[in-house]
């Protein structure tokens, strides 16, 4: 092998080629300067502890991670519809499905049904109360693979997301909906922008010494409501007028009672019972107590804490 030491000799004493010539060492410096080629080659192409060449002509190849599938599994035999429907990813998977047509889906979800589990696939069913053949939504999901169907009833038509035919749908839902036998229509996830507004609302003022105005139950959802509308009248006396609802189920009263230190008591007989409702005002809010069962539908009730928003 040749000696780089003996190389940087012959360098360092600068000898011409002709004198290796004449002194008989041409096959010698032929030697060094081919092997000196080859390190200088190697030193450039190569350099100790360099990283590896990266040919620049070949695209690199890029670096897929597999997408997360929602790990559904723990619901298969699963009894109670709220732990399905108030999972995260659960609701996150019908935000995917539905786009802003979720809220339509929620919009039916007052009510839930128990599960159906068949193989893979679990139905959970939703509706609002005393409207569930009119207003219901439901779920589909395939705990093998992660994939959601998801829908609802708007009067005779069934609104379906996740497939575009009944043929792409899993056997279990494809058979509810043809047991059903109502209209179904496939639709596609829709996005709509909310319209916002930069312009800033001047609170409203509300005379809180007045007990004339419009109140609304505090703590309601988009399935329990109620409103008290109240006018003072001469001689000490109120009208109000009171109605409530719990789904599609309703109730409500209304009546003209004396009032004494914001304190009123109205009684009536239905005929099938007496209704007691006893009204308690204080700095814009009303306190409502009493038995109103008589006034009420299935689950409805009138009293509760109320709020005013509104002097008229």
């Amino acid at each position: 092998m040749f000696n780089l030491f003996s190389l940087k000799s012959v360098i360092s004493k600068k000898t011409p080629i002709s004198a290796a010539v004449t002194s008989g060492h041409l096959h010698s410096a032929l030697y060094a300067a081919t092997s000196l080629t080859v390190i200088l080659a190697q030193l450039h192409l190569a350099p100790a502890y360099a990283s590896p060449v990266v040919n620049k002509h070949k695209p690199a190849k890029s670096i897929s991670h597999p997408r997360a599938v929602p790990n559904f599994k723990r619901f298969r035999g699963e009894k109670d519809g709220s732990k399905i429907l108030d999972d995260p990813q659960v609701r996150a998977a019908i935000v995917k499905v539905m786009g802003s047509d979720a809220d339509k889906f929620w919009d039916r979800s007052q009510l839930m049904h128990d599960p159906i589990s068949s193989g893979n696939f679990v139905i959970e069913e939703t509706c609002i109360r005393g409207l569930c053949q009119f207003m219901y939504s439901l779920l589909c999901i395939d705990t093998a693979t992660g994939k959601c169907y998801a829908g609802y009833l708007d009067d005779t038509t069934d609104h379906i997301y996740g497939a575009v035919s009944l043929d792409q749908l899993p056997a279990p839902l494809k058979k509810l909906l043809e047991d059903r036998g109502h209209t179904v229509e496939f639709d596609q996830a829709v996005w709509r922008k909310e319209k916002t507004s930069t312009a800033k609302t001047a609170p409203v003022k509300l005379n809180l010494t007045r007990l004339a105005g419009t109140y609304e139950r505090m703590g309601g959802t988009r399935f329990t409501q109620s409103t008290l509308e109240v006018q003072e009248l001469p001689g000490a006396k109120i009208s109000f007028h009171i109605d409530a609802n719990n789904g599609g189920h309703t109730g409500g009263e209304e009546g003209t009672v004396p009032i004494e230190h914001n304190h009123a008591k109205y009684t009536r007989d239905t005929g099938m019972g007496v209704g007691v409702l006893d009204f308690k005002f204080n700095q814009g809010k009303v306190t409502v107590t009493g038995d109103d069962q008589v006034f009420c539908g299935a689950a409805v009730t009138l009293l509760g804490t109320y709020k005013k928003t509104n002097d008229n």
